[in-house]
């Protein structure tokens, strides 16, 4: 016996989500990748930056997915002011991060 709710109208097993949900990254690997894009940049780089080389890899995020990730990875530690600020996205000074290892 076949249930509805299992396979689309052609037979075909129906996907287990959404489309838009299989897009979705978790905030843990939004965390992960944001820190990993840091390290690309040893003088350092503002989270607008690694938004747009995140989305020029073909990843759906957004300016306010990536930069809470900034911030718990600064509140941490992980992420340290290089002393420099930068005009932002929305045309506000922000600090120039760099990763802890580039210290």
């Amino acid at each position: 016996m076949i249930q509805g709710d299992l396979f689309n109208g052609s037979g075909d097993p129906a996907p287990a989500c959404s489309a838009a949900a299989l897009e979705k990254v978790d905030a843990t690997k939004l965390e992960r990748l944001t820190e990993q894009e840091f390290l690309l940049f040893r003088d350092g780089t503002i989270g607008d930056d690694i938004v747009h080389r995140l989305q020029l890899l073909g990843l759906k995020v957004d300016y306010l997915s990536i930069r809470p990730r900034v911030s718990e990875l600064k509140k941490r530690g992980i992420l340290v002011p290089t002393g420099t600020r930068r005009i932002n996205r929305k045309g506000n000074t922000c600090a120039v991060l760099r990763h802890r290892d580039f210290l």
